[in-house]
């Protein structure tokens, strides 16, 4: 796929034979193409990185109080980070290697962290955004860095 990918372009190579004669014939829903850019991309990525899966309330919680960091009753909050500006070897080396696999669809890649407070427990985990422009829409997806 070229630096700036088009609709075209992903239905063509990620689409189905029914989803490419409705594209050509303009009768393809948006809902539906929209759902091609993000296989497309995920097929791109999801190889290699793991999408973000977001921590619920329950498992922070149930992380802090087998650290006895935290009680049952204590709130879990979350923060987030924009832009992270510190990492790991191993997010660091993660975060390169996303960038690198960003540079044919021309999406911009943007590091943040997501932290999770209970009690006296405080877990930091690091994630990227990436934006792909497919001609005038943007598509986000966000892929864990630890």
């Amino acid at each position: 796929m070229s630096t700036k990918p088009t609709l075209a372009a992903y239905v063509e190579v990620f689409g189905t034979d029914s989803q490419r004669e409705r594209f050509a014939a303009g009768a393809l829903p948006e809902a539906e193409a929209d759902s091609v850019v993000y296989a497309g991309i995920l097929k791109t990525f999801g190889g290699r990185f793991y999408k973000r899966r977001r921590l619920d309330h329950s498992e922070v919680r149930e992380l802090a109080m087998m650290h006895r960091k935290a009680g049952p009753d204590d709130l879990v909050t979350f923060e987030v980070v924009e832009p992270a500006d510190e990492f790991s070897v191993s997010e660091w080396a993660t975060l390169q290697a996303l960038k690198k696999s960003s540079e044919d669809l021309g999406a911009k890649v943007e590091p943040f962290w997501v932290i999770a407070h209970c009690g006296e427990k405080h877990l930091r985990n690091a994630y990227a955004r990436v934006i792909v422009r497919v001609g005038e829409q943007d598509y986000r997806t966000e892929w864990c860095l630890n």
